[in-house]
Order: C-alpha cells, then sequence, then structure tokens
C-alpha cells in the first residue's frame, strides 16, 4: 500500500498533476525523524492532506535533512521487507518539496 499526494490550487481545487507516490512501510521512520526534529507527524495523508503547500514544502524539506544528516540511525529503520528505504523517502520528499511553485497558492491532497 502507499500514499498518493499532489498539489491543488488554493483559488479553484486544480490539479497541478504532480501525483506523488510512495510506501507506507517508512511512515515509522518519518514519524521517528519528526519527532527528532520537534514536529508532530502522523503519517504523510493525516499530517499533509490539506497544508498549504509552502509549510508542506517546509516540513519535508526540514524531514528530509533530518534523515540525511543521520542516516545510520534511520537506514536501521528501512523496512525489512524491503518495500522502501530512507534514501528512496529522501529522494521523493525533496521531489515533493521542489514541486511547489511560489504561485499560485497550493494545498497538498494526499489519499
Amino acid at each position: 500500500m502507499s500514499w498518493d499526494a499532489d498539489l491543488i490550487t488554493a483559488c479553484c481545487g486544480t490539479s497541478l498533476n504532480c501525483e506523488f507516490s510512495y510506501t507506507y512501510n517508512t511512515t515509522p521512520m518519518v514519524c521517528a525523524a519528526a519527532e527528532a526534529i520537534g514536529v508532530e507527524f502522523d503519517g504523510f495523508q493525516r499530517t499533509l492532506d490539506g497544508m498549504d503547500g509552502h509549510a508542506g514544502r517546509d516540513l519535508l524539506r526540514q524531514l528530509a535533512d533530518e534523515l540525511q544528516d543521520h542516516a545510520s540511525k534511520y537506514e536501521a529503520m528501512n523496512p525489512e521487507n524491503g518495500w522502501g528505504n530512507r534514501t528512496g523517502i529522501i529522494a521523493q520528499m525533496r521531489r515533493m518539496a521542489d514541486a511547489v511553485p511560489e504561485t499560485p497558492q497550493t494545498v497538498w491532497e494526499v489519499t
């Protein structure tokens, strides 16, 4: 199973067709990274869905930086089944953050 995310224009609800997706298996790792940086995080769907695009971009960058800066801590949390890993979720979060435009104002939609 995986979550799917997109950016939606705040003014009229139009999709920017970003269509990001990643496995739920890395959620415990990302939750641990969030806790380490003092951010409340309850999975991508519950945390990011409905969040302002810029606020989500900042959160994604902070999480990716934490996972990058403390590699050995989080490598040990890679899912045993091999579905998803630390480097993959970092790359996906960076792609997501980079996709947020300055204008128009956007909102994250995560299902």
